[in-house]
């Protein structure tokens, strides 16, 4: 027999001393004993019993009724209640207060202990019951996985924060709605399979690349009753893994990159210095002091793919100082101008006033600026424009360049910084690979898109870094 503290609410003093007596004798401890629906409010919540037994019928104000609800409401305890008789409307707010039991006056020994023993027994079990759910709870709510519980229509039936997050935090409660209403392509994925190692996700709030499982719960007929599903949002482990993949790639292109460029370097030095001299000491007739040019015009384009190569075989070093942006933007402008005035382009700017210094290398920034200008410039018809703006905020300061050319396809979009990918009939591919490699090299980002109007737009992202203000 369990052994309990018990609180005793009853008025009539006779009654109260035989209770009290009655389960002393049982090896239960009556902590006290009281008269009155307040005091057994308060002396419930300073005295904390394991049980209370509460007449019905009170003297004052609050009934017995009236007290239990809000020792249940605030306090989770559980009420027997003691009654002689009583009227159908009091059984019944009786019974809404979910009470443990009852006790009829006059009562045997035999039926309140019967009555206390598994009044304490149900609360014990749903306190531990609460407890389970409680720490299941906690476990799907805290667990770095998606859990999705949904009918065999997969509409959603519980679902944990994680996937919660992962469905974009929807406003409308997703209880009870189709998932296929917040990601169709995962959705339509689950219709078709159990499980996926990687399946790229397009359709909810953003792209993901996940891992699944589907498991079918059953009942005992053997139809589905609902299926659970778990998930793990790879997109990181992902991106990390094609990181890895591409710096294995650069290492070995690197070595061999790095041995053809210098075997072509020192022939391509003699040749250039040979032409140069030549160019001073001879006598040239117009015809040949143009093949001459177009010599030494060639050998330094041939330079200019050498150090490209080089460059995409190895890490990009930084030296980071103090950069005005507008300023450097403008230094690029202005030495692309006479390209822009041959193709009667116009290069319109509308840079943020104000702008605060980021700290970044200003070699590289400006590499990156001229070869996005120079590709706006090659995208651009005649007499086209060409628009450059600059926004900041307190950790970023963003360029924006559109051209007014005919835009990005759909298949070169998806690899458009990949190494050796180009569009053009003369391009070696290297020219925005490079450039992806020094904006992320400093935290920052490299995004390409369609303007709305035609043409096409690159936003440089750089983080400010350890600037001053």
């Amino acid at each position: 027999m369990t052994k309990a503290r018990i609180l005793v609410v009853e008025d009539d003093r006779t009654v109260a001393e035989y209770l009290r007596f009655s389960l002393n004798f049982m090896g239960h401890t009556v902590v006290a004993v009281c008269g009155y629906g307040e005091d057994a409010v308060a002396g419930a919540a300073e005295l904390c019993p394991d049980l209370v037994l509460m007449d019905i019928n009170l003297r004052g104000k609050m009934s017995g009724v009236e007290a239990a609800g809000k020792i249940r409401e605030s306090l989770d305890l559980p009420v027997v209640y003691l009654t002689a008789c009583a009227d159908d409307d009091t059984m019944q707010r009786a019974i809404v207060t979910n009470p443990f039991g009852y006790v009829l006056k006059p009562f045997k020994e035999k039926e309140l202990r019967t009555t206390v023993e598994m009044a304490l027994y149900r609360h014990k079990m749903e306190r531990e019951l609460k407890e389970r759910h409680s720490f299941v709870e906690a476990i799907i709510s805290n667990i770095q996985s998606g859990i999705i519980v949904a009918d065999p229509d997969l509409r959603i039936m519980l679902i944990n924060p994680y996937a919660l997050k992962y469905l974009g935090n929807p406003q409308d409660a997703p209880i009870g709605r189709r998932l296929e209403e917040f990601c169709a392509s995962f959705a339509a994925a689950l219709h078709e399979q159990d499980q996926a190692e990687e399946f790229y996700c397009y359709g909810c709030a953003k792209e993901h690349v996940i891992d699944f499982n589907k498991f079918a719960m059953k009942g005992p007929d053997g139809n589905v009753i609902c299926y659970i599903i778990s998930f793990t949002d790879m997109s990181e482990i992902v991106k990390v893994r094609k990181e890895m993949q591409m710096k294995e790639r650069l290492a070995a292109i690197g070595e061999v990159v790095a041995i053809v460029a210098h075997e072509m370097r020192n022939p391509l030095f003699g040749i250039t210095s040979v032409a140069q001299i030549l160019d001073l000491e001879l006598s040239l007739s117009t015809e040949q002091d143009n093949l001459m040019k177009s010599l030494l015009t060639e050998a330094r384009k041939l330079n200019t793919l050498i150090q490209d190569l080089l460059d995409s075989s190895k890490e990009i070093k930084l030296s980071k100082e103090l950069l005005d942006l507008n300023f450097t933007i403008t230094e690029s402008v202005n030495l692309l101008e006479p390209m822009a005035y041959e193709k009667k382009i116009s290069i319109r700017t509308d840079l943020a006033e104000g702008t605060k210094p980021l700290l970044a290398d200003p070699g590289r920034t400006k590499q990156v600026l001229l070869n996005l200008l120079k590709n706006a410039l090659d995208a651009t018809p005649p007499a086209g424009t060409i628009e450059i703006t600059t926004r900041e905020d307190e950790d970023y300061m963003a360029i924006t360049i559109r051209d007014s050319g005919p835009g990005i396809s759909e298949r070169s979009m998806e690899k458009i910084f990949d190494f050796f990918y180009t569009s053009k009939k003369s391009g070696t591919g290297l020219g925005l690979a490079i450039c992806n490699r020094i904006v992320t090299a400093h935290g920052g980002s490299l995004t390409a898109g369609n303007n709305p109007d035609g043409g096409a737009f690159f936003t440089v992202t750089l983080p400010r870094g350890d600037a001053a203000p």
